[in-house]
């Protein structure tokens, strides 16, 4: 019997269907496109993956299959820095003032009295010729960040505003690749945090470059939520629209919150409070709320009874498109507030005023990180392969809603429809 495997492998810059043909042989591909086509990298072959199920072994299917699940996660090429970028030229150079117009002191002013205490801090990236739309509508900014306190206020947790700034970077640094994916996809069936460990999200090292140069170093740069505004921000994924062929899209986001379900250690320590918002004008306190709760609480879309899911829609909770606001607790909340008061983003003031923090990740911050203790939702396939030792394996719930990939980012619905493999930078 034979069993096709379709996945999509895109040609990098200045090579041929030919150079790419033998890879793709390599990884036990045995159809390509013609040698003498030369294809740009955003161009994309179709490969066929064949295998003869009635006349090799299990164990060989195994690993044929392995390769080309293999071959799609590698498939998604990343631009490489330029020279320029590299070494930090003129032409590369960042220019950060102030927004006088902002004044945080007289934002928190309002902070409510020995709350646990959020401290977030705001870049807006710009050029000379081209002024961020916040730089003069801040009415606007500064309502969407007292929105988004009101809601985690609700929730016991206070957010704090260090300051409002501009910072002036190159065109090209507007629009950006923000991740890889560069693990694997799992099983429809696997618990969906355990998925999102295999598909082992981590920062391109374009993206790296850009935060690392305009977020400035400070002690506390790993305890600090950063809102970092850019004009596009892109999000790579697993699609699994058809569950027998997974491929690695790119999507525009309007939210990206880079949390640590996704990232674990693969985010350097400095900047792993960075957040992405494409965001020019208008108010999007409930946008900042929600992808701070992705940070804070470390969770996917989900709420009560509704597993993670990719684009879930609903009532009621922070956590789903939508308009509710509410950080629920206890079981029947998935534990959102409990898991938000166990946040290392967290501190509150002792008796002297100095800050206490909480304690930081155990295992860089996976969903069943051991600093949650009981206060995670076990759902799914769970496995021994993926999580804490801490956690319990080979478990099944009775009745599993379908797992989607569940991913943090503000997508409008049906945008991934629109976009196949490739990056635009």
């Amino acid at each position: 019997m034979l069993a096709s495997y379709r996945v999509r492998l895109p040609i990098p810059n200045g090579q041929t269907a030919g150079g790419w043909r033998g890879r793709a042989s390599e990884l036990g591909f045995v159809q390509a496109i013609p040698d003498s086509v030369p294809k740009p990298m955003l161009q994309v072959a179709d490969v066929q993956q064949q295998l003869l199920c009635g006349e090799t072994s299990i164990m060989r299917q195994i690993v044929i299959r392995f390769l080309c699940l293999c071959a799609v996660s590698w498939s998604l090429q990343i631009p490489e820095l330029t020279a320029d970028e590299d070494r930090g030229s003129p032409g590369q150079q960042v220019k950060i003032t102030s927004l006088d117009s902002i004044r945080p002191a007289d934002i928190n002013v309002s902070l409510i009295p020995r709350l646990p205490t959020v401290n977030v801090a705001v870049y807006l990236a710009e050029t000379a010729d081209q002024p961020h739309g916040y730089a003069t509508a801040h009415a606007n900014l500064v309502a969407s960040f007292v929105e988004a306190r009101r809601i985690f206020a609700r929730a016991g947790i206070n957010l704090k505003l260090e300051f409002v700034r501009r910072v002036q970077v190159p065109e090209s640094w507007l629009e950006v690749q923000a991740n890889a994916v560069t693990g694997i996809p799992a099983p429809l069936d696997l618990n969906a945090y355990l998925g999102y460990r295999k598909a082992k999200w981590t920062l391109t090292k374009r993206a790296r470059h850009i935060f690392e140069r305009i977020i400035e170093r400070a002690p506390e740069n790993h305890r600090t939520i950063y809102l970092l505004y850019l004009n596009e921000v892109r999000m790579a994924y697993f699609d699994r629209t058809d569950s027998q062929q997974p491929m690695i899209k790119s999507i525009p986001t309007g939210g990206l919150s880079l949390p640590a379900y996704l990232f674990e250690s693969r985010i350097p320590q400095r900047i792993r409070g960075v957040i992405t918002l494409c965001k020019q004008s208008g108010r999007h306190g409930r946008t900042i709320a929600h992808e701070l709760g992705h940070k804070l609480i470390n969770v996917s879309h989900e709420y009560g009874e509704i597993h993670p899911q990719f684009e879930v829609r609903g009532e009621g909770g922070l956590m789903l498109y939508g308009k509710g606001t509410e950080i629920p607790s206890g079981i029947e909340g998935r534990w959102h507030r409990e898991r938000l008061h166990q946040s290392p983003f967290l501190y509150h003031l002792n008796q002297s005023g100095d800050r206490v923090w909480n304690p930081d990740y155990k295992e860089h911050g996976h969903y069943y990180d051991p600093l949650y203790g009981k206060h995670v939702v076990r759902f799914g396939v769970m496995t021994d392969e993926c999580h804490s030792e801490h956690s319990e394996v080979q478990t099944k719930t009775p009745a599993l809603a379908p797992l989607a990939p569940a991913y943090c980012s503000e997508v409008p619905p049906g945008f991934r429809e629109q976009f196949d493999v490739g990056l635009s930078e």
